[in-house]
């Protein structure tokens, strides 16, 4: 079956086989194409600005939308094609205010052009949005399935329920017109006030069975918490994306089986995988039976001290070196409470000697991250992707229970050239450290 095309899009040139483009549509000045699709009471209709492209075969004609998968119709599917090119009303002043006196409300007023048949808005926290959206962006969003559908009636105010106390949401709008047309998007920013909280929320927090490990946590809501939400642990302004403290502890501090804040009448939790003699902290969340969130609780928890306070030293073994791997084993001694290693080439090393240096002992001395964790346990390490036939130097240094560095030890080991067997504990004895002088 061959489509059927409309006057308009004949006279634009666009056959079977041909494909019409942007700048074909722009020289004709059509305002929208529509699509009208057999059995559908409403045709997909486009900007003819959103429009890349337009591809016509033998057995489906593809649309192909700026910045949005391309939209395939078969050839049966479609009646017809037109170009719309009459001016079309649907511009939108929106105005969204949160009423002072109805904790979580904002009311709503839209006003569209007189061509607008329906509104669609999207409200959701600002966090949510980037904060640079380009038109296609904003009606991207509209797209979504929990976007609003609303008349365009003139003086109708809307309620908007459920919104927190102190956060900042964003909505975003948009007039359509007869042909389901988006008109220009609008989008509006505002703060909810301070609302009251209801009664006086409070989560008990019992510390327990602490190591230098981790820590066991009783955490006991009373009658007036409706559900909470808790994190432990330093948060990196990196996994933050723009969050305060407060939304990235309601997002994840959740119960896992339910994706919901928690509700049990105590709960036990045990972490297990932090640093000794370090200050964490613990975070809660509370949502009064209002359904409003608390400002965040934080609460401190230091976990065992490991080491002692005399010199902390590692100890360096290198084994099982072959042409491309070394096995590397560095041991903290008993002062130990954390430490570091490093592995660097000795020829890049030994040639930029004091940069790299300074880096290294910057690196040795930065705060624990996941990029640059604090080790505790003794760390065994096969090093991969090495060059063969080259020397190195691992780099270990420790620290004591009162946060001192001891001095840093150093290992030099080479691998094996290219084809040669790997070395074995029994065909080479491994390579043991020691402390480097100041000299070196």
């Amino acid at each position: 079956m061959k489509i059927q095309l409309t006057l308009p899009l004949l006279l634009l040139g666009l056959s079977v086989g041909a494909t019409l483009r942007a700048q074909d549509l722009s020289s004709a000045e059509p305002q929208r194409v529509v699509v009208y699709v057999h059995g559908q009471q409403q045709p997909v209709s486009y900007w003819s600005h959103q429009i890349d492209s337009i591809m016509c075969t033998d057995h489906t004609l593809d649309t192909y939308v700026h910045g949005i998968m391309p939209t395939t119709f078969s050839a049966e599917q479609i009646d017809s094609i037109k170009f719309i090119d009459e001016q079309l009303n649907t511009s939108i002043a929106l105005t969204i205010t949160p009423n002072p006196d109805k904790t979580g409300i904002a009311e709503l007023r839209a006003t569209a052009g007189s061509d607008a048949k329906e509104i669609k808005m999207l409200n959701a926290e600002s966090f949510r949005f980037p904060e640079e959206m380009s038109e296609v962006d904003m009606m991207g969003v509209l797209y979504n399935p929990s976007a609003w559908s609303m008349k365009p009636e003139e003086g109708s105010t809307y309620s908007i329920s459920n919104l927190q106390r102190n956060y900042t949401y964003t909505a975003i709008a948009a007039a359509v017109d007869k042909y389901g047309n988006f008109g220009t998007p609008t989008r509006v920013e505002y703060t909810m006030p301070n609302y009251p909280i209801q009664g006086a929320p409070k989560v008990e927090v019992n510390i327990h069975d602490q190591t230098y490990t981790g820590f066991q946590v009783d955490l006991i809501p009373n009658k007036d918490v409706k559900e909470y939400f808790f994190l432990a642990g330093a948060i990196e302004p990196y996994f933050l994306g723009g969050l305060s403290i407060q939304q990235f502890v309601v997002l994840y501090g959740v119960d896992t089986s339910t994706r919901q804040g928690h509700t049990q009448e105590t709960l036990n939790f045990k972490y297990s995988d932090f640093k000794p003699s370090t200050d964490y902290p613990l975070y809660i969340v509370m949502r009064d039976q209002n359904g409003q969130l608390t400002d965040l609780v934080t609460h401190t928890v230091r976990t065992a001290d490991k080491g002692t306070d005399q010199e902390a030293h590692v100890s360096i073994e290198v084994k099982e070196i072959t042409a491309t791997s070394a096995r590397v084993i560095v041991t903290p001694d008993e002062n130990t409470s954390v430490f570091r290693d490093r592995l660097v080439e000795k020829e890049a090393y030994d040639s930029n000697q004091d940069n790299l240096q300074t880096v290294l002992e910057e690196m040795f001395n930065e705060e624990d991250s996941m990029g640059n964790p604090l080790l505790v346990e003794a760390d065994d390490w096969t090093w991969p992707e090495l060059k063969p036939d080259t020397e190195y130097y691992v780099f270990g240094r420790a620290k004591n229970a009162k946060s001192e560095w001891g001095p840093m030890t150093k290992t030099t080991f080479r691998t094996l050239k290219a084809g040669t067997q790997a070395q074995t504990q029994s065909a080479a004895k491994p390579v043991v450290s020691r402390i480097a002088t100041s000299a070196e």
